[in-house]
């Protein structure tokens, strides 16, 4: 008697969920994206329509600022290049005035100095 109610409930559902078409998840991720609008909320026009909110657009948007970003970060690079560089030539002028001041006291020492800038440089 229950038992025969939630099989027929149950197979109601199914038949309604079977005849559903559910979204992919391409809309999906795009109703994500207009939904990340707060204004959107209290718009009265449809915003799917506006340029912006097209797909092809959206990706075109994104690949932009991404090479914005990737020039910004082309700039921080020179930057720390020339840091690296700068960190490089004074290391290795260092180990070589070092090397110099210990030939005298302690050759092994020295000779070792030598080899560590030489691997390094």
């Amino acid at each position: 008697s229950h038992i025969v109610v939630i099989l027929g409930a149950l197979k109601s559902y199914n038949d309604a969920a079977a005849a559903l078409s559910p979204p992919r998840w391409e809309e999906i991720l795009e109703l994500t994206f207009l939904s990340e609008f707060d204004l959107l909320c209290e718009s009265r026009e449809d915003v799917r329509e506006k340029h912006w909110a097209t797909p092809k657009n959206r990706q075109i948007m994104l690949e932009f600022f991404k090479l914005i970003r990737a020039e910004e970060e082309l700039e921080r690079l020179h930057v720390e290049i020339r840091c690296l560089l700068t960190f490089m030539h004074d290391e290795e002028r260092e180990l070589t005035k070092q090397a110099a001041a210990l030939n005298a006291k302690d050759p092994a020492l020295a000779h070792q100095i030598r080899l560590y800038r030489d691997e390094r440089s």
